[in-house]
Parts: C-alpha cells; sequence; structure tokens
C-alpha cells in the first residue's frame, strides 16, 4: 500500500516501484512512503478515478519520479513523468512496435510484449497497429 502523508489517505496501485530502501510511515510496514514508479491498469470501474483523482494524489508523494496507465481496452499506455516539483510531462504510446520508455528506472519495455496475453474485445482500428504487425480481433481473441 501507498500513503500520501499530504492528503492523509493510503492507495492500492496495481504495481509499484521502489529503489531504495523501503520507507514506511507506520511501524507495521503497511503504508510505503517512497515509491519511484507507480503503474496502474486501466479497469471499466476505476479509469476515471486513475486518471484524475488517484494520480492527483500520487502526485503528492514527494519521490515519485513516475505514473503509468495502461488501457486494456485497446493499445493506449500513457507515462506522466515528473521532471520538476510541479512539472510532469506526459508520453503516448498507441502502437505495438514502439517501446515504452520507464525514464525512473532507466529501462523500457516493448509494448508489444505488455499486451502479449491481452485479449481485446474491440476491433483495434489500424492506427494502433505498426505495418509490420497487423492483429485480427473476433471473437475476443487477438491474433497476430
Amino acid at each position: 500500500m501507498v500513503y500520501s502523508e499530504k492528503k492523509n489517505i493510503s492507495l492500492y496501485p496495481d504495481v509499484l516501484v521502489i529503489t531504495e530502501k523501503p520507507v514506511y510511515f507506520d511501524s507495521g510496514e503497511n503504508f510505503l512512503i517512497n515509491p519511484i514508479l507507480i503503474i496502474e491498469v486501466l479497469s471499466r470501474s476505476t479509469r476515471r478515478y486513475d486518471l484524475t483523482d488517484k494520480f492527483s494524489i500520487y502526485k503528492t508523494i514527494p519521490t515519485l519520479k513516475e505514473y503509468v496507465t495502461v488501457d486494456i481496452r485497446k493499445c493506449f499506455v500513457r507515462t506522466n513523468f515528473r521532471e520538476e516539483p510541479n512539472l510532469w510531462r506526459e508520453e503516448e504510446y498507441s502502437d505495438f512496435s514502439e517501446t515504452l520508455k520507464l525514464k525512473s528506472v532507466g529501462c523500457g519495455i516493448a509494448i508489444d510484449k505488455i499486451y502479449k496475453k491481452v485479449e481485446f474485445k474491440y476491433f483495434l482500428s489500424q492506427n494502433h497497429l505498426s505495418k509490420n504487425q497487423r492483429y485480427s480481433c473476433f471473437s475476443n481473441q487477438c491474433f497476430a
């Protein structure tokens, strides 16, 4: 669990990364206060909250450098990277041939690896596909 001291609230991110020794708000080691990277998978029920209110709370955590959201309905990943205390740069990825750059941890991951076992429920439009990798979606399954 992640804790925002400024907002006095705890949150459950889908994925979190720390690069230093864990620092906890409480003695029970329940509320981590030093994440560097948080990733949320956007579901139908949490999408709006993850993109707005939850991100606003995460921004109050001083150690947080990067916030990534992954859409499960289509190929779309958004990363927000903190360049200065109140300045965030947003990048979007919507092509299977791209590589998500995780600046906070100095690595990347191929977008097609993120979506490797995802079964899209909707037809993917051609602008979400690379020239070398076309997917067809039928009966809730995608085939390269």
